[in-house]
């Protein structure tokens, strides 16, 4: 019996021992996702700064620094640029390339205005194209319906046929009475729904 508690306290030992090791290895795994994350925000914001960096500078270099005022010729301080038979050449470029610009955006505004102008007719189109196409389908069934119940003779107990439907689109004139037989009538029955009656 000695031994067998002995054994016990060894095991309550031993797994209070794990259960500490347990909560160490968690408590060093969260530090060290923790400090991961910072690192990946850290990494993430430098990438961001570097992505910022360079797009400024970018857009700096493809900047034009002068521009003509009012006819003055585009001259850079402290030198004869503007003398220089490559940089005349390169600013006519420039006021070309600028003008070829402006074109393309004139002739962008009227292609969208004229897609916008004719967008709503062809939308209208369509969906009329649609809504006739969705009524084919349910004009049919109920022409079809109607013919099946005057072939299970659907006469009215006067003998009178119903011609037309409801929606009055489909007009089943010239119908005669078929004689009526027992299975005619069972299998009317069973197209109304009422042949869950049998016994």
């Amino acid at each position: 019996m000695a031994q067998r508690r002995d054994q016990i306290k060894d095991d309550d030992h031993e797994i209070q021992l794990f259960h500490a090791t347990i909560w160490g290895d968690q408590k060093r795994l969260k530090g060290l996702l923790a400090q991961r994350m910072l690192e990946a925000n850290d990494s993430r914001n430098v990438e961001d700064q570097h992505r910022e960096t360079l797009a400024s500078t970018i857009v700096e270099a493809l900047q034009t620094s002068n521009r003509l005022v009012q006819g003055e010729a585009p001259t850079f301080r402290g030198t004869h640029i503007a003398g220089n038979a490559v940089y005349t050449a390169t600013a006519n470029m420039l006021a070309a390339s600028e003008d070829l610009i402006g074109e393309y955006e004139r002739l962008d505004g009227i292609m969208r205005e004229l897609r916008d102008e004719h967008a709503d007719a062809h939308t209208s189109t369509w969906k009329r194209d649609v809504e006739v196409t969705d009524k084919q389908p349910r004009i049919h069934a109920r022409a079809a319906l109607r013919s099946v119940r005057n072939f299970l003779a659907a006469a009215d107990e006067d003998g009178k046929h119903e011609v037309g439907d409801k929606d009055e689109d489909v007009a089943m004139e010239g119908l005669k009475p078929i004689k009526r037989s027992y299975e005619l009538l069972k299998s009317r029955e069973y197209a109304d729904g009422q042949g869950d009656t049998d016994g």
